[in-house]
């Protein structure tokens, strides 16, 4: 029964209801299938993860703790869809992308993640640690 499950969700695309990405699983698989006929070292992997963001929703509330995951999963999509690419939330505050890797894309992903953050405060605090990863081998 466990394999059947398993192979169900391999056909499965699961969209995170909270920030209208990927889920974690369904990220993984789609940024393999992306990546499939594409020249690995054009890309990159980019991961956002939020800091001090329990902190945020304890003092901003919950809902506005949801609020700001939605607008950066909307700008995350918007890059996907602008430039090419593919956008998951990994749960929590974590969010992932593959992009082209031009140093304006990743300006942009660094830019509109901390005006979204600035929207509810100006404390450095709450910006993200943002990583990036220039894919080698695809």
């Amino acid at each position: 029964m466990e394999n059947g499950s398993r192979e169900k969700r391999e056909n499965q695309i699961e969209i995170n209801a909270l920030t209208g990405l990927l889920s974690s699983y369904s990220f993984l698989s789609q940024m393999e299938v992306f990546l499939q006929d594409k020249e690995a070292d054009e890309y990159c992997l980019v991961t956002l993860d939020l800091e001090h963001f329990r902190l945020f929703n304890k003092l901003y509330s919950r809902e506005q703790g949801d609020m700001l995951l939605q607008e950066i999963g909307k700008r995350l999509k918007e890059v996907c869809d602008n430039y090419g690419g593919v956008a998951g939330y990994m749960g929590g505050d974590n969010f992932a992308v593959v992009v082209p890797y031009d140093k304006e894309i990743l300006r942009g992903i660094t830019r509109i993640t901390k005006t979204q953050v600035m929207r509810w405060t100006n404390s450095v605090g709450f910006l993200p640690a943002i990583g990036i990863y220039r894919i080698e081998d695809g």
